[in-house]
């Protein structure tokens, strides 16, 4: 997650430091262990450092917006073990355990911490880890569990002035690469069996429950956990087999609306354009609880929903996996095929002397005319440039304004962003 071709390690040394005060509600079983914040090999510090940078965050100007929910695909004392090795490369604010919901915090909501793929993500979020397996979500994901995540979450919430909507707490399956070359390989925890509504309620904040509406122009994706039980699958070196058929959170979306039409695709995951297909990790025909989409078209029992670039079909009899959005707010390209990106930041014209720019890349995905997608709001380009605090470079910390606006859409399973001026509102 972190670029470390840009980091000059120049005789740093660590200084001890002292253990901060876990940030939890007080009546939350938590701890304080910190993760590593060092140089992986001490003998030759231009190697790197690991697994987060040290901020301001929000006094320095760069907002929280985000709380990112991860699950860990290794055990939870595995997990702090690993984020307290420099060389592991990533880490989180937060490790919640399965059993009984304690919580660990090992990285300060000030700092950076490596956890989400997407260094834009990085940079505005606070991740948390929760103990478990995806393909296994059913049976780690436990009621103390979710119950410890969301008073956290409604803790950090509250601190730094975050909406508890799913635009704003997501999944780790949310949240895009940050450059083209990472397009198709973004994780897809915390997975199909995360009880996205049930997770809402316990933050206060339920998942729309209206009846569907057949004039909404976008909806809400919402299907009956407990009733919804698709076919996921996983696949091994030995083989694919079906999982064991559990509660999932999603629905599946076809290039047609009837039951025998192929799953959609992406170019990112089938490059030789084979259809989507059931395996857990494969994001490209799945859209999740809390997502919001445009309404592109009906057709009896089906709904159509402009998902990257194409019309998504799922099956929505009655209105029993969608619930209308009628607070969303749509936009829609100002010409055909504009440029989506994993991260909001400035032109490299705009990064001061001494700073290396972060360069801006498109991903591989444009967007055509006269379609529509459900926007977030509207953010300021930013970057913040970090090093080691051991380096001798004065620019070693330094938030990076840029003058270009861009909006975040909710453009297939994850959202990106898009230039605002290449937008314009729909009424």
């Amino acid at each position: 997650d972190k670029n470390l071709s840009r980091t000059r390690l120049e005789g740093a040394q660590d200084a001890p430091k002292p253990t901060p005060k876990a940030e939890c509600p007080s009546d939350l079983d938590c701890r304080y262990i910190p993760a590593a914040y060092a140089p992986v090999d001490p003998k030759q510090p231009d190697a790197g450092y690991g697994n987060y940078d040290t901020g301001n965050r929000p006094g320095d100007g760069n907002k929280i917006r985000y709380i990112v929910i991860h699950d860990t695909e290794t055990s939870y004392q595995s997990t702090i073990a690993s984020f307290q090795n420099p060389a592991h490369g990533a880490a989180s604010h937060y490790v919640v355990r399965s059993s009984d919901g304690q919580v660990t915090q090992m990285v300060p909501t000030k700092d950076i911490p490596w956890h989400a793929g997407n260094w834009d993500a990085n940079m505005h979020a606070i991740g948390i880890e929760h103990e478990g397996w995806a393909a296994e979500g059913g049976t780690w994901y436990t009621e103390r569990m979710y119950k410890a995540s969301a008073d956290l979450v409604r803790y950090l919430a509250n601190k730094y002035d975050i909406p508890l909507d799913r635009a704003h707490i997501l999944g780790h399956d949310d949240v895009s690469a940050d450059k083209p070359s990472k397009a198709g390989s973004e994780h897809y925890d915390p997975g199909p069996y995360w009880d996205w509504a049930h997770y809402m309620k316990l933050l206060q904040s339920p998942l729309d429950s209206d009846k569907a509406d057949d004039d909404a122009q976008a909806v809400t994706i919402f299907p009956n956990f407990a009733k919804n039980r698709p076919e996921v699958s996983q696949c091994s070196d030995k083989g694919c087999e079906n999982l064991p058929a559990q509660p999932a959170n999603f629905v599946y979306l076809r290039t047609e609306p009837r039951d025998d039409a192929p799953l959609i695709t992406s170019p990112v995951i089938h490059k030789d354009g084979s259809p989507g297909t059931t395996r857990i990790e494969d994001w490209s025909d799945k859209a999740v609880a809390g997502r919001q989409y445009a309404v592109a078209g009906r057709s009896g029992d089906w709904l159509a929903i402009w998902y990257e670039g194409k019309k998504a079909w799922l099956r929505d009899p009655d209105g029993n996996n969608t619930s209308a959005a009628d607070d969303a707010k749509l936009v829609t390209p100002r010409r055909d095929g504009i440029p989506t990106f994993g991260m909001a930041i400035p032109n490299p014209s705009e990064y001061p002397k001494g700073v290396d720019p972060n360069k801006l890349q498109p991903l591989p995905y444009t967007i055509p005319a006269n379609q529509r997608y459900v926007a977030g709001d509207a953010v300021q380009a930013m970057d913040y440039h970090a090093v080691y605090d051991g380096t001798n470079d004065p620019n070693n910390h330094k938030l990076v304004r840029g003058s270009e606006k861009y909006v975040p859409i909710s453009f297939n399973h994850r959202w990106v962003y898009v230039k605002q001026s290449d937008l314009q509102p729909v009424s």
